[in-house]
């Protein structure tokens, strides 16, 4: 049996039948060039969630700059299979001189198996799953679409025979397995973006968070090796502070960054820091602090595996000033009582226990950051390794990734290619571009790529005062071939040499110990990191 939609222009009919069939299937399968949110809540989200988390389900659309990649992604999350059941065709954007041109998975495409009722049926025709094809309210498009009943075989779902149900499952399975349709996943949020960015953003601009960067040095010379730092992971950090603590506190946003060196010296001559993110657990003011709170407890923090504190005045090499806080590791039983009681008695006005999220450690100079801690190496090197700990790595940060601005339209974005994939990977896609579409990477915009060490991929730069804490060793270290131009694109402009006509207007902005400033989105960034 066939039926034709719509009879009429613009109708609900195709909607009504398909929500129907949904509610009796026992598999769903989709190949639909475009699907919207809005066009997910015309079908019915908890409708298309229960059949899609059946045996044998699986949906496939084209990522495009109209519906972008959330519709999936929220979808997928809301299945919440452990195998995902969605996926994007990654559009490589085609240029001709003549008209763009999409090159698409364009199918509109539906398969359900309904054996209690002993048929297989089949959608096919014009209609997308967004707001303007399946809603009768506002702006509509003009759609057509069949609806073919068959006898239930459960060859189908395998693509076998030659009946319409089993050639459309063909269809279906090949257009699964093309290396250009990426899992909607979480974890693939990245590699959505990035092709976002390249093939929809005219002027991109960058996902954000707000933070503070707390600036420290240890204190100590005694001898540490960088696990000592997984210490902090469970235990925190408390921070104790006076006029510095009252932003913080009145800040909505909780996360921060603290940037630590090991030494002044490290911190005077812009060598790269450890990197520590972390997040406000605890706010705990003194009474004589001059903000409100609802925290009185007098109770301490207790438990902490490192403490900040003080207040040290450093010049950098570039002659700017900049203020940096004390950082002490600490060990046995620990509160902040106890703590203070070691720097005087007095109260703080401003208590913070901060939960430590992620450590990563420079790119560059990890050799050198620790070569002063011998006696710690030496013991690193002396204890029995298994095979997975010799070639264990640990997280690093790249400081062509890392910026700071004062606000977001201060960020900068460095195009990329296309989007970060594996070399396997890279050479798979490429192979179904051209084998499948007969597209190379000379018509695309937008390409996967594995290509890390060559150049740097979708980072965003910005011109801050707090780089000069960073990167004044960048030209004599590897990244300057690594990144070629862009390492003096990211070295923040310094003023000329000060007349003494103008010396007031190019006065040095001094560096606090706290700043407040924007960077890329964390979980993105230290993601990054990691992997």
């Amino acid at each position: 049996m066939t039926t034709f939609f719509s009879e009429n222009l613009v109708s609900r009919e195709f909607v009504e039948r398909l929500q129907g069939d949904l509610r009796e299937c026992l598999m769903c399968r989709f190949l639909v060039a475009y699907v919207s949110n809005a066009g997910i809540c015309t079908i019915g989200r908890p409708l298309l969630v229960d059949a899609m988390s059946k045996t044998g389900s699986f949906g496939i659309s084209s990522l495009s700059c109209s519906c972008g990649f959330d519709p999936l992604l929220d979808l997928q999350g809301a299945i919440g299979s452990s195998r995902a059941k969605l996926k994007y065709f990654m559009d490589p954007i085609v240029r001709t001189r003549r008209e763009p041109r999409l090159v698409l998975l364009h199918s509109k495409l539906i398969y359900l198996a309904i054996p209690s009722q002993g048929k297989s049926v089949v959608y096919i025709g014009s209609h997308n799953w967004t707001g303007s094809a399946l809603s009768d309210d506002g702006t509509v498009n003009a759609e057509a679409s069949l609806r073919i009943e068959v006898p239930y075989d459960t060859e189908h779902a395998y693509g076998r025979g030659d009946s319409i149900a089993g050639q459309v499952n063909r269809h279906l399975l090949e257009a699964k397995d093309l290396p250009a349709c990426r899992d909607a996943v979480e974890s693939n949020r990245q590699l959505f973006e990035q092709w976002y960015d390249k093939g929809c953003r005219t002027n991109p601009s960058p996902s954000t968070d707000d933070a503070f960067i707390l600036l420290a040095v240890l204190k100590d010379a005694e001898p540490i090796s960088p696990s000592i730092f997984d210490e902090l992971v469970d235990k925190g950090i408390y921070l104790r502070t006076d006029n510095t603590g009252k932003r913080m506190y009145l800040a909505e946003h909780r996360r921060l960054i603290i940037m630590l060196w090991l030494s002044e010296s490290d911190l005077q001559n812009g060598q790269q820091p450890i990197l520590i993110r972390c997040r406000r657990s605890t706010d705990a003011p003194d009474v004589s602090a001059d903000v409100k709170s609802t925290n009185t407890s007098p109770s301490p923090i207790e438990g902490f595996g490192a403490a900040i504190f003080g207040s040290k005045k450093l010049t950098l090499w570039s002659g700017r000033e900049a203020q940096a806080f004390d950082f002490a590791f600490q060990s046995g039983p620990t509160s902040s009582q106890s703590f203070d009681t070691t720097l005087g008695g007095r109260a703080p006005k401003y208590r913070f226990h901060l939960e430590v999220m992620n450590v990563v450690f420079p790119a560059f100079g990890m050799d050198e950051l620790f070569s002063s801690q011998s006696a710690s190496s030496e013991q690193a090197r002396a204890e029995p390794q298994g095979d997975e700990q010799k070639s264990a790595k640990p997280p690093c940060w790249y400081p062509d990734s890392f910026a700071v601005a004062n606000k977001r339209k201060d960020f900068a974005f460095i195009g990329i290619n296309g989007y970060l994939v594996g070399e396997e990977d890279e050479q798979s896609i490429a192979k179904c571009f051209k084998d499948v579409f007969s597209i190379t990477e000379n018509d695309a915009t937008v390409w996967p790529t594995s290509k890390t060490a060559e150049e740097p991929l979708g980072n965003f730069v910005s011109s801050h005062p707090l780089h000069e804490t960073y990167l004044h060793g960048i030209e004599h270290q590897s990244l300057a071939t690594k990144v070629k131009d862009f390492a003096k694109a990211l070295i923040p402009q310094l003023p000329k040499e000060a007349s003494e006509e103008d010396g007031d207007k190019r006065t040095l902005q001094a560096i606090t110990r706290v700043q407040h400033g924007v960077v890329r989105q964390l979980d993105e960034l230290f993601g990054q990191w990691h992997e």
